[in-house]
């Protein structure tokens, strides 16, 4: 399993910010119908990846925590303001279906816990449904999402994983920590109680 998240950001009247924003993705969106012209979605996070090693007895720096069945939170930093997201979903590398049972984002207390804010969070959906399944070398992009975005301010995105799921390709020196939950469903979760794993990768 490969999960691979970029964050999109609607990007009213930020045409002069986006070409002064070095660390902003150069893809763009396709717009949705109906959307004015002064607006566009633009990639404001992303994260490069590399295999992990299907071996017996890796060293500790390769290791994959367990993540079937768990919810996975990573903390990413958006470049650009905004007011709504999109999330992408990438199974490129992958060689079995990535499934996600339920997503949300939402603020983080801080860069280094598992903690997000109060009343901050948001389902994130996929045609209207709480889960999706992306196929091998697929890509899945999520509806919009209303959320007040600050630029470089660190947001959650929590997910439950499918329970046979593995992690098979991360971004391995990421200097970001991400948590792993105990199993079960815990995206809504406010406290850092059950991210009882961490991981120094972005996956």
């Amino acid at each position: 399993m490969k999960l691979r998240v970029f964050a999109a950001i609607s990007a009213a009247a930020l045409a002069a910010q986006l070409a002064f924003a070095p660390c902003v993705l150069a893809a763009d969106y396709a717009a949705a119908p109906g959307t004015p012209e002064h607006e566009r979605w633009v990639s404001a996070w992303g994260t490069t990846l590399q295999s992990i090693p299907q071996l017996a007895n890796l060293p500790p720096l390769y290791r994959a925590p367990e993540v079937g069945g768990r919810t996975v939170r990573q903390v990413i930093y958006p470049q650009i303001a905004g007011k709504q997201l999109r999330l992408r979903i990438s199974n490129l590398y992958g060689t079995e279906p990535l499934v996600i049972e339920s997503m949300s984002v939402a603020r983080a207390v801080s860069g280094s816990n598992a903690s997000i804010r109060a009343g901050s969070g948001r389902a994130v959906l996929f045609g209207g449904r709480k889960s999706v399944t992306v196929a091998p070398g697929g890509q899945i992009t999520s509806d919009a999402v209303n959320f007040d975005v600050a630029a470089f301010q660190p947001l959650a995105i929590s997910s439950l994983m499918g329970k046979d799921q593995k992690l098979v390709a991360w971004h391995r020196v990421s200097n970001q920590v991400n948590y792993v939950s105990t199993p079960g469903d815990h995206t809504d979760d406010t406290a850092a109680g059950a991210f009882r794993a961490r991981f120094t990768q972005y996956a």
